[in-house]
Formats: C-alpha cells, sequence, structure tokens
C-alpha cells in the first residue's frame, strides 16, 4: 500500500501532461481514420461523438488529479518544490489538449460521413 501511494505521489502532478497528449493522440488516430477509410468504423457520427466524450472524461480526470496537486501544495506553510509548478502546467497541457479534442469533434460532427 505504501508503495502506491508513492507512485501516486509521483506521478499525480504529472497526469494531465501525460494524459492529454495521450488522448489526443488516441483522438485523433481513431477519429481521423474512421473517416477516411470506412464510413462504418465507430458507429458514424453518434460512435465518433461518444467516443470524444469518453476521451473528454479520462482527460478531465487526469486534469482534476494535476488540480488536485496544485490546491493542496497551495497553503503558506508548505514547501512548495516543483510539484505545484508541475501540476499547473499538467492542467494547461491538459486543457490545451482537450480544446484539441472538442475542435476535432466539432469537424468530425460537421464534416459528413464519407465526405470525399
Amino acid at each position: 500500500m505504501e508503495r502506491l501511494k508513492a507512485i501516486r505521489h509521483a506521478v499525480d502532478p504529472w497526469a494531465g501532461a501525460i494524459a492529454g497528449p495521450l488522448i489526443w493522440w488516441l483522438h485523433q488516430r481513431s477519429i481521423a481514420d474512421s473517416q477516411a477509410y470506412d464510413c462504418r468504423v465507430m458507429g458514424g457520427v453518434g460512435g465518433r461523438l461518444l467516443w470524444s466524450l469518453l476521451l473528454l472524461a479520462i482527460l478531465a480526470g487526469a486534469a482534476w488529479l494535476s488540480l488536485q496537486v496544485w490546491r493542496r501544495w497551495g497553503h503558506p506553510g508548505a514547501t512548495t518544490d516543483n510539484r505545484r509548478f508541475i501540476a499547473l502546467v499538467s492542467l494547461g497541457i491538459a486543457g490545451l489538449m482537450g480544446l484539441a479534442v472538442v475542435f476535432q469533434t466539432l469537424g468530425a460532427v460537421i464534416v459528413p460521413d464519407c465526405y470525399r
């Protein structure tokens, strides 16, 4: 149990920075490939929307972890080493990647299936 706490203590500030680009890459590959190659992949527009919402929920969870680290280390008596800064940057990366996913989803919804 202590080992798990130590791992979480090390990874939590980086959650948004790790998950953000990974979620964006996964979304980009799956949505772009499903639109370019086969119309029926991922269930059309509705399936792409559900997939995007699922990925955004995972990304929001990672951003929440980074936000909790940033808040926890924010009180005046805390020794604010680099953890608070890393958590804030990680939160920003998660937000930026979330915007990228939202805009790509809008493009996937607006452009009709199999439009060539």
